[in-house]
């Protein structure tokens, strides 16, 4: 089963907590290919003919264990030209560092393996709120006062399993619609990374 798949069929359990999250839009703004040359749990190096300056953020596809694609985000900290070879090395550091099974996932293709990176833009333009409907391992449901384009990528500050924190968790916006009875929006989205069964039930 693809990863689309396992992400339509996930259970979601509706969520009774009346805490609003805050929210920060993140644009994608283009896509390109690549090649994964070297990657460890903190950072990738990548091979492209996109020559990008420090500091651009991005998020690159790479597979987890079952070898679904997940967006996994880093910003650009070093770019060489390759003259020679008409492309340019990239090196990033992942804004989180993968975890063991992440890692397995990625390196399970071996090096001079294709795959998508997602040029991204931060935009600062809230924060906003919205309540949380419902959530499961891979997404959540939303109710806002303002739409957003399906594909864009959003920032929700979520409780930590801490509890003393708000823990900020990205997800790409997958549909929208408005309610029928109501002047908000739903909005349904899908994380970059799975919630963990710990995570999970501390929003339950």
């Amino acid at each position: 089963m693809s990863g689309r798949s396992n992400r339509r069929t996930a259970v979601r359990h509706p969520c009774r907590m009346k805490v609003p999250c805050s929210m920060k839009r993140i644009v994608e703004e283009g896509v390109f290919p690549a090649t994964i040359a070297i990657i460890t749990a903190a950072a990738v190096r990548l091979v492209t003919d996109h020559p990008l300056p420090p500091g651009t953020r991005l998020a690159v596809d790479l597979p987890d264990v079952q070898g679904r694609l997940t967006g996994q985000m880093c910003r650009v900290t070093l770019t060489r030209s390759r003259p020679d070879k008409g492309d340019c090395t990239v090196d990033a550091l992942f804004s989180r560092p993968l975890d063991a099974a992440e890692l397995r996932g990625a390196q399970s293709r071996g090096t001079n393996w294709r795959t998508s990176c997602h040029l991204i833009r931060v935009r600062h333009e809230g924060p906003w709120l919205a309540t949380v409907q419902n959530i499961s391992h891979s997404g959540i449901g939303l109710i806002s006062d303002r739409p957003f384009d399906a594909g864009t990528f959003l920032e929700v500050d979520l409780p930590s399993v801490r509890r003393k924190h708000l823990q900020p968790r990205l997800i790409r916006i997958t549909h929208v619609k408005r309610q029928q009875d109501g002047p908000d929006w739903i909005i349904g989205g899908v994380f970059l990374r799975a919630l963990t069964e710990e995570e999970l039930q501390v929003l339950l």
